[in-house]
């Protein structure tokens, strides 16, 4: 399974990723640059990621999250954290992209 990181010069980074890991993580093990201050904690709001399609099987958004999200720069209706997000086979082709 793959999701796709789009980098701030619109470059796209095709990345293969298991059941059960967070997109963080996956970014972290490609060496995407993503920031995470927190360490993965849900507690910064530096991982912020847009996501760019599939919304209808994202899961909901938690408080925790939503208020993490309250700590990000240019938060709009499609962001989430990447801490946060969890990966199965429903998101096979997600795109994320990193605003910051």
């Amino acid at each position: 399974m793959k999701v796709i990181f789009i980098l701030k010069d619109q470059s796209e980074h095709e990345v293969n990723f298991e059941n059960g890991q967070t997109l963080l993580e996956v970014a972290k093990q490609a060496e995407i640059p993503i920031h995470s201050y927190c360490e993965g904690n849900c507690i910064c709001g530096s991982c912020h990621v847009l996501i760019e399609n599939l919304h209808d099987r994202l899961s909901p958004i938690s408080e925790q999250e939503n208020d993490a999200l309250d700590n990000a720069i240019g938060v709009t209706p499609q962001s989430r954290l990447a801490c946060c997000l969890v990966l199965d086979s429903q998101l096979d082709g997600l795109r994320a992209k990193i605003p910051a």
